[in-house]
C-alpha cells in the first residue's frame, strides 16, 4: 500500500530551495559500472550530485536495488530511482529463468533454452544439450551432403562433408542419449 512521505521528505522543492538549488535537474549515481548513464545524463544537461547519502536529487541511479530500497514508497513524486520493488523478477537472468521453468510448456515454446552455469547439475545439462546439438548438426550435415538432389545440383557448397568417423561417434552420442532418457 502506498505510504506517506514522512516528514524528511515531504517537501522536495523547499529543500533544493534552501540549498541555493535552480531549476537544473540533479542526478545521483551509485556503482561503478554506470559510465554511460552518467555521460548520458550530463549530455541532456542534468547535474551530478556526487553526494551517495544527499536528499538533493531527482533521479537515483543504481545498478543494485538494495542501494534505493529504503527509498521505494517514500519519495515525493518529484524523484526517482531506477528500480521499483521486485523488479529482479525481471532484471536478473538466474530469477527470470526461475519465473520461466514454472511453466515449462510456456517456457519451451516461447524462450530458448536457459541454464544457470553457477549450478553444477545445470553446468552437467548444458555440456550435455551442447554436444548432442552438434551431434546432431553434424548428421543432418552428412544428410544434406548424402542427398543425390543436392550433391548433383550444385558442387559449389563452401561447407566440407563431416568424415565418416565423425558421423559414427555423432550416431552413438544421439544412441546413448537415446538410451538414457528412455
Amino acid at each position: 500500500p502506498y505510504q506517506a512521505a514522512p516528514p524528511l521528505w515531504a517537501s522536495h522543492a523547499e529543500h533544493r530551495k534552501k540549498l541555493g538549488l535552480g531549476d537544473e535537474r540533479l542526478f545521483v549515481v551509485l556503482g561503478s559500472n554506470c559510465r554511460n548513464v552518467r555521460e548520458i545524463l550530463l549530455s541532456w544537461g542534468w547535474v551530478e550530485n556526487n553526494s551517495d547519502k544527499s536528499r538533493a536529487f531527482d533521479l537515483k541511479w543504481a545498478m543494485k536495488s538494495s542501494k534505493v530500497d529504503g527509498l521505494l514508497g517514500v519519495l515525493p513524486g518529484s524523484q526517482m530511482v531506477n528500480h521499483f520493488r521486485g523488479s529482479g523478477n525481471l532484471d536478473s537472468k538466474t530469477a527470470l529463468k526461475g519465473h520461466l521453468e514454472a511453466c515449462p510448456a510456456c517456457s519451451s515454446a516461447i524462450f530458448p533454452r536457459q541454464y544457470d552455469l553457477r549450478s553444477g547439475a545445470a553446468l552437467a545439462a548444458f555440456i550435455d544439450d551442447y554436444i548432442l546439438t552438434a551431434a546432431e548438426g553434424l548428421l543432418e550435415s552428412a544428410q544434406e551432403e548424402s542427398t543425390p538432389a543436392e550433391s548433383s545440383s550444385s558442387s559449389s557448397s563452401s561447407t566440407a562433408q563431416p568424415s565418416a568417423d565423425a558421423v559414427q561417434v555423432a550416431s552413438r552420442v544421439l544412441v546413448r542419449a537415446a538410451a538414457i532418457s528412455s
